[in-house]
């Protein structure tokens, strides 16, 4: 060797080296976890692994999906977690074996069996869709779903793409098949046709039988049961006739998010819909992250095909469909390279397993090829059911070309695209994924998979060992098919190989296969033949043995408990059973809008942030600090002059109230997708908190708070168990008379004290006319609006929300009392039950009752609760909503002309932007957040009215304004037509009914006095809305109570910075009587503690939110206690992401003990006192209703303008 090649050589060999320790390589100079790509999936349906071009198909044209895999990563032996649909894309989009789930039956259903069933995707799985949306993501769905919809009716969704992180849906929630196009090749249709008929024929024959039986007198028996007889062959006679229409509209529709579009199907037009929606997806979220699931209808039976590829294939129909699935490929990397995003898009391709094989009719295949690989569909053991495509691209990320021989399964994709994101792999449970980053990339060489099991429903077929040190690849099946007719390959004349029974062959000793050397497992070995065998047998036997001993009982998805057809679960658009539209709902995407804004609003704060601290950095100059004590000393001397002036002039106080308004609804508080120029001009011209906090998440407590000054739990204002509001006008509990609020102490001070809009504080307490805890014996001269509040139950359009869950408790109540009388009082009439009539009178009188108790409380709930009062008199019930917006509005403006000559407190606590969102005609459809957004824009309109008539009559400069909302946004409301129907809470965690996380009690605080507050200045303190009792009180000139705790403080000197510092240490934060949380304002060392203990269980698991249920709950199983205590700096983290550890914050022990020491001294300030929301104040007694007319025949229209009931 020439010397001087030694040092090249030298440095080359130092070189491999690094490189192999590193695992860096040129293409690859960067870690890529948490890079943030876009990202697409790309799922066939039943594509067999031999029908594409890359993977040796010759006949059929691929090029597009080809030209995936020559632009990227090819792996050869990518893996299916199940051979079927459903439970291969429950382990898909969770990175778990689907027995894990629960995705798997044990009795041959094997996939769900219709949309109406209760079976689905489990609401605490968490799927990557779910960590993606939760690290900013936007995501969607398009295409096939088929992992459930509905658990307990037709409209709680808790399966449905949205609730397990989609943010938009286009698709079918079901999956094609044959009987949608009602072909010869039938799933369902023609088993329950034979059922049906055989039903028939058996009643027919029994009708036959009674009759001559009858007509010979060989039979003593009566007409009846013939009769009986004959007409249930009718009925199912029809129902064979029909059962294959019912399929075609229970299950062969598409949905947009939770709505109906098209019920049945119009297929010709599928294709196109669902490439446009991709497209428009992509364009509405191209300034990314995106992540988008395209799921393929394509190529499942009934192969719907345009005519535009129909016979251009060589393999007949299939073939035709397989190419046109590669030509909407194209399309849509098409539309990545026109918007730009190739380049910054990770590509994958699949199909959910293999090809099927059984799809026959006459000659025709219309099912897959999976190339060398013995089986197909429906086999979880053999090749050919669960080897498929895998191919990833990345241009300038993942090497072009590279192909990929290691064991690799769907499940991986979880942890690498979750990996990608940013996001963490889920720790609580067993994760079977691999991250496939290091193999793609080449910086691995092999696959982390040792072991993989293959499951045919909850049973183990089979398992592979990949022997490293080898390089063997050994499959050892314990039960095999039996193929029909014998020898093959597949069961011909059935829809799939079965799983279990008499069809399937139990195999002792197992068989053993080297995939390496034999893939299409056409040689078993034997002892004899392999010398590793009994080897290889007794580790595959340890591995499955280790994989059972992490398995946990659940419950299965897919038995017939859970996959039999339930009419309550269907989804219709229109009167069920006749279900049928042909629409397309062209409502606002709000998931699309959110994610747009979410940026947006991020990049607003960093721009404010980075402001704030310029600002900050020019006020320190060497001048300003030599000269600051003369300029605080001048200015607290100016404060207190303003101030002296201030009180002696007395000002009108306009207290302006939200309801269930998010804090990120707003553009002052960084919203720039809503319109609300009139908030946002108070918030200009006045100081604007930003950690201004309700002291409860929910209406009733939280109102009760503001109006005392004092937490709702000293009032007997909160739930010691159940209830958390008042629920009736016609219930005893409310404000309590010994309470003493702000409106009380004005009206001491000579103030016109006047309330319009929402009370929810409670009416009567022993009659219907002793107005206890109405706002005129609370110290408002006036009032004008709803006695309770809104919910959907006063608009008959919607779906009734007050006490749901009682109300369907006791009409299920009412039917099966009703069904036990019917069946009692004809089994008496034809002779078959020994019943006596006492017992059916006796049983109709309980159906009475159960009726009565039902109807005359849920009955009547708009008639009762919807009310609008003026001072004591009901003069609105119920009430109309299409008008009260105006009626308020008119209501506030005549209130301040009245008063303009005085002093005045009017309190505007408005209906919006509660749910059913009253919206009036000229602001619906003007936001482009749907009709929560319209009724956010038409608040800020009153607002902005009410404050032209402040301006209008000259009161502005002798006005203190201020607006808030109750708590946070109400996360959890949902419909199926209008999407979110509940608001934002920026960037908070969590929502209204949610005391600790901050999205529940973080409130916007805006507070404007021109000439006395200085205008556009910025509170970063803890302030609370019981702050406003001591604040009004102290500027109206009166006097704090000193005979009671009184938890708020006054906001004065620090609205006009002549305080720089909350005078709150510590605030509390209650969820019922349960303390969830405590902050700390630890101002010595600038840091904002929170300390959580307890927290609200997501449903589903990780969903930020208790979708399906309500409201999150205060306690029980509900809830999650910390001990020790979850720990946050909120100065930080004000999102509350990252809890810190003694391992992360030295201070975590000092800080858990100084918090425990002021809870236990906030605790020694409490006394016992009655509970409003007990069972017996909560509950609708009909003597306490208000009413105008004659009870119970309430009815009237303003003003005393009494009509029939």
């Amino acid at each position: 060797m020439a010397p001087r090649e030694t040092p090249c050589l030298c440095f080359r060999g130092w070189l491999a080296v690094t490189i192999g320790l590193l695992g860096w390589r040129p293409s690859d100079g960067r870690d890529l976890s948490g890079s943030r790509p876009n990202i697409l999936l790309l799922m066939a349906d039943d594509l067999g692994i031999g029908d594409v071009g890359c993977y040796g198909n010759d006949t059929i044209r691929t090029p597009n999906i080809d030209r995936l895999a020559a632009d990227g990563v090819r792996l050869t032996q990518h893996l299916a977690a199940a051979p079927l649909c459903t439970p291969s894309r429950a382990a898909f989009i969770t990175g778990r074996y689907p027995v894990r789930s629960g995705m798997v039956s044990s009795d041959g259903s094997r996939v769900l069996q219709w949309t109406a069933v209760p079976g689905g995707l489990p609401t605490n799985e968490t799927t990557f869709a779910e960590i993606l949306q939760a690290r900013g993501y936007a995501t969607g769905l398009i295409g096939k779903w088929h992992l459930g919809l509905n658990c307990e009716s037709s409209t709680d969704h808790c399966h449905h793409p949205l609730s397990h992180g989609f943010d938009h849906f286009y698709g079918m929630p079901f999956s094609m098949m044959g009987d949608c196009a009602h072909w010869e090749m039938s799933e369902k249709r023609a088993n329950l046709e034979r059922k049906f008929n055989l039903v028939a024929q058996i009643l027919a024959l029994a009708v036959l039988t009674l009759t001559a039986g009858k007509v010979t007198r060989l039979l003593s028996v009566s007409w009846v049961p013939v009769i009986w007889s004959t007409v249930g062959c009718i009925l199912a006679v029809t129902a064979a006739s029909y059962v294959g229409t019912l399929i075609v509209h229970a299950d062969c529709f598409l949905m947009r998010n939770h709505s109906v579009t098209e019920q049945p199907m119009v297929f010709p037009r599928t294709t196109a819909r669902i490439l446009k929606e991709v497209s428009s997806f992509v364009q509405r979220n191209k300034q990314g992250p995106f992540l988008l699931f395209v799921s393929f209808l394509h190529v499942h039976v009934p192969l719907v095909t345009t005519e535009n590829f129909l016979g251009t294939s060589l393999h007949g129909l299939y073939g035709d469909n397989v190419q046109e699935m590669d030509w909407m490929v194209g399309q849509i990397l098409d539309t990545l390279d026109t918007e730009g995003l190739t380049d910054n898009t990770l590509v994958y391709f699949t199909s959910d397993h293999g090809g099927s094989l059984e799809a026959q009719l006459g000659n025709h295949q219309y099912g897959g090829w999976n190339g060398i690989y013995k089986g197909g569909k429906g086999m979880g053991g053999w090749e050919g059911g669960i080897r498929v495509p895998g191919i990833f691209r990345w241009p300038g990320v993942l090497p072009a070309g590279r192909e990929v021989h290691e064991p690799t399964s769907l499940m991986d994709v979880f942890p690498t695209v979750v990996r990608l994101g940013g996001g963490e792999v889920p720790q609580d449970r067993v994760m079977d994924g691999r991250d496939l980053l290091p193999l793609l990339l080449g910086t691995a060489q092999h696959s982390q998979h040792e072991v993989l099991l293959h499951y045919c429903e909850s049973f183990l077929h089979a398992a592979r060992w990949y022997q490293r040190d080898r390089g063997a690849v050994w499959k050892v099946h314990f039960q095999t098919p039996v193929f029909h007719p014998e020898g093959a390959g597949a069961c011909y004349g059935r829809p799939v190989c079965p799983c279990s029974g008499d069809m399937v062959t139990r195999h002792d000793p197992p068989l053993l296969f080297d995939l390496s050397r034999d893939p299409s497992e056409a040689h078993a070995l034997t002892p004899d033949t392999e010398p590793a065998f009994h080897h290889v047998m007794a580790r595959v036997a340890r591995a499955v043995e280790d994989h059972r001993r992490t398995l946990r009982p659940v419950s299965l998805q897919l038995d017939a408990l859970s996959n039999s057809w339930r009419p309550w679960l269907q989804p219709c658009c229109g009167p069920f059973p006749l279900c049928w539209c042909a629409r397309e709902d062209f409502t606002a995407r709000w998931a699309g809008l959110r994610h747009r804004a979410l940026g947006a609003r991020s990049r607003a704060s960093r721009s404010r942030s980075a402001m704030g601290q310029r600002v900050l950095i020019g006020r320190a100059t060497p001048a300003a600090r030599d000269c600051w004590p003369l300029l605080v000393t001048v200015f607290l001397l100016l404060s207190t002059s303003e101030l002296k002036a201030a009180n002696a002039r007395k000002p009108n106080i306009l207290l302006i109230m939200a309801d269930d308004l998010g804090i990120g609804d707003l553009g002052c508080y960084g919203n720039d997708t809503l319109r609300t120029p009139n908030i946002d001009r108070l918030a200009e011209e006045g100081v604007r908190l930003t950690q201004h906090l309700a002291a409860a998440p929910l209406c009733t407590p939280s109102r009760a708070a503001f109006l005392t000054g004092r937490h709702s739990f000293r009032s007997g204002m909160e739930a010691s168990d159940g209830y958390r509001a008042l629920q009736w006008n016609g219930g005893s509990g409310g404000l309590p008379e010994n309470e003493t609020t702000f409106a009380r102490i004005l009206q001491q001070q000579g103030y016109a004290t006047g309330l319009i809009g929402k009370w929810h504080q409670g009416v009567n307490c022993r009659s219907r006319t002793d107005h206890c805890h109405h706002p005129l014996n609370h110290g408002f001269d006036y009032f004008y609006g709803m006695p309770f509040t809104l919910v959907n139950d006063c608009d008959p359009s919607r779906p009734p929300e007050l006490d749901a869950a009682l109300r369907a408790k006791l009409w299920r109540y009412t039917q099966w009392v009703a069904l036990g009388i019917l069946t009692a009082a004809a089994s008496k009439t034809c002779g078959f039950l020994s019943v006596s009539w006492r017992a059916v009178v006796g049983a109709a009188g309980l159906l009475a009752v159960c009726f009565v108790t039902w109807y005359a409380s849920f009955g009547f709930v708009r008639r009762w609760n919807c009310i609008l009062m003026r001072n004591h008199d009901v003069i609105e019930q119920p009430m109309d909503l299409e008008r009260t917006t105006g009626l308020l509005l008119e209501e506030a403006v005549s209130y301040i002309e009245r008063n303009k000559h005085r002093p005045f407190l009017l309190f505007v606590s408005f209906l919006h932007v509660h749910l059913p969102l009253a919206t009036t005609e000229r602001f619906l459809g003007k936001s482009r957040h749907g009709l929560y957004g319209d009724n956010v824009e038409e608040m800020d309109w009153l607002v902005g009215k009410i404050l032209d008539a402040i301006e209008e009559y000259g009161l502005t400069n002798t006005t203190l304004t201020y607006f808030t909302s109750d708590h946070g946004g109400h996360l959890e409301a949902r419909d199926d037509a209008r999407g979110q129907l509940g608001g934002w809470n920026g960037i908070y965690r969590g929502g209204k009914g949610m005391a600790g996380w901050e999205g529940g009690i973080r409130v916007p605080g805006i507070f404007r006095w021109p000439g006395v507050l200085p205008a556009g200045r910025e509170v970063h303190e803890p302030t609370s809305l019981m702050d406003v009792f001591p604040t009004v009180v102290q500027l109206g000139g009166g006097e704090v109570p000193q005979d009671r705790v009184i938890d708020g403080r006054s906001l004065v000197p620090l609205l006009h910075g002549a305080a720089e510092r909350s005078p709150h240490d510590f605030l509390f934060h209650y969820c019922g009587k349960y303390l969830h949380a405590a902050r700390w304002h630890d101002k010595d060392r600038g840091r904002l503690w929170k300390v959580h203990y307890m927290t609200p269980r997501f449903h589903p698991e990780g969903a930020g939110a208790c979708y399906g249920q309500g409201l999150c709950p205060c306690s029980g199983e509900g809830v999650t206690q910390h001990s020790p205590p979850l720990l946050f700096d909120l100065a930080r983290d004000p999102s509350e992401t990252q809890p810190l550890s003694p391992g992360s914050e030295p201070l975590h022990r000092t800080v858990l003990a100084r918090v425990a020491e002021a809870v236990e001294a906030h605790r020694a300030t409490l006394s016992p006192v009655p509970s409003q929301f007990s069972l017996s104040h909560i509950l609708w007694q009909p003597w306490l209703q208000p009413c105008c007319g004659t009870f119970p025949f309430c009815s009237c229209r303003q003003d005393g303008d009494h009509r029939g009931a």
